[in-house]
């Protein structure tokens, strides 16, 4: 079974996705299924702002996920 590989990004100003598309191209390269992981930003307030049930969500992705890139960092696997 392939594992959920997740890819923590991030939205730019322009809108587009901060994923490096050579990542998600890597990880199916490698025999994984790439997640891309978003976070919810508050433009106004320039900080990330979650709601209970936008925690409750993220934690359920996390956890489906079997290991994680973190652009700029490292491959971390599930424990």
């Amino acid at each position: 079974m392939k594992p959920f590989i997740g890819i923590v990004s991030r939205v730019c100003s322009d809108g587009n996705c901060g994923c490096v598309e050579s990542i998600r191209k890597a990880v199916i390269k490698m025999g994984g299924i790439p997640v891309l992981i978003l976070p919810l930003e508050d433009k106004v307030k320039l900080e990330y702002s979650y709601s209970k049930l936008e925690q409750r969500d993220l934690i359920r992705l996390l956890k489906f996920c079997d290991g994680f890139i973190v652009p700029g960092g490292e491959l971390f696997t599930h424990l």
